[in-house]
């Protein structure tokens, strides 16, 4: 059953729904050392087909996906389904116009565990959380990483992207490891971005810079440690989504 909080309020799903694979390109082994990222909000896919040829082209070479604003919508199933070289998961949030919305990531090789965190706070309206999702990995160096999907709390107070924030971090305390953390924060103000930096700072990761050309508060970050920045770009004229992709290049031999 799906739990309801008002006659407004989004359906919910139970936790044995909320982490679904909808696709099974990956591998089974160790994650390579060599990690080619992309994150994405990508709009539901709200942009048809301009999107799923942008998510196709964009993807063809990465071995790490991240997606938020996810949705099990036909157009978005076929697109995953049709990329042979990822097994792609969802963490789903909620019910939207029918169909599961969520964050989904995107791996070259099966990961060995994955969980997920709902905010501890629902944003107005719809009543509904937010999703943060993490996968764990060997790699081919015989290391761990961990990989962290956030799409952050929204339409609330910085207080309260803290408090999901904070229960990540209290996820990870003993992790040691190589770890990306990445996603949609929605840090629109200097409050929220704060937020952000301090966790961040907790995490011990540093942030992937990139040259952006539009103006505006940026709400798309990728944080890591344990590894050496290769190369990292964001394409600024992309209009398939609200979001501009963000790509990274990581050695994570050392």
């Amino acid at each position: 059953l799906l739990v309801s909080f008002s006659a407004s309020a989004a359906e919910i799903p139970p936790n044995d729904r909320v982490i679904q694979q909808l696709s099974n390109g990956g591998l089974r082994g160790s994650l390579p050392t060599q990690i080619r990222l992309m994150n994405w909000n990508i709009l539901k896919g709200e942009r048809g087909e301009p999107w799923r040829r942008d998510f196709s082209n964009f993807s063809s070479d990465r071995n790490i996906v991240l997606v938020q604003e996810g949705y099990q919508s036909p157009l978005v199933l076929q697109t995953l389904q049709s990329l042979s070289g990822l097994s792609f998961y969802m963490a789903n949030s909620f019910v939207w116009k029918g169909a599961l919305t969520g964050v989904i990531s995107g791996f070259a090789v099966e990961p060995l565990k994955q969980e997920f965190r709902r905010s501890p706070q629902f944003e107005p309206i719809l009543n509904s959380p937010k999703m943060s999702f993490i996968s764990y990995f060997e790699m081919s160096n015989g290391k761990p990483l961990v990989v962290v999907n956030v799409h952050g709390i929204n339409f609330v107070g910085p207080e309260k992207l803290k408090n999901q924030l904070e229960d990540i971090i209290s996820v990870l305390a003993n992790y040691r490891g190589a770890l990306i953390f990445a996603g949609d924060f929605n840090t629109w103000n200097e409050a929220r971005d704060e937020v952000l930096q301090k966790a961040a700072q907790k995490l011990g990761v540093e942030e992937i810079p990139f040259e952006r050309k539009k103006e505006g508060k940026v709400l798309d970050h990728v944080f890591q440690r344990g590894c050496l920045l290769e190369k990292s770009w964001v394409l600024n004229d992309v209009d398939s989504s609200d979001h501009d992709p963000e790509f990274v290049d990581l050695n994570c031999n050392n």
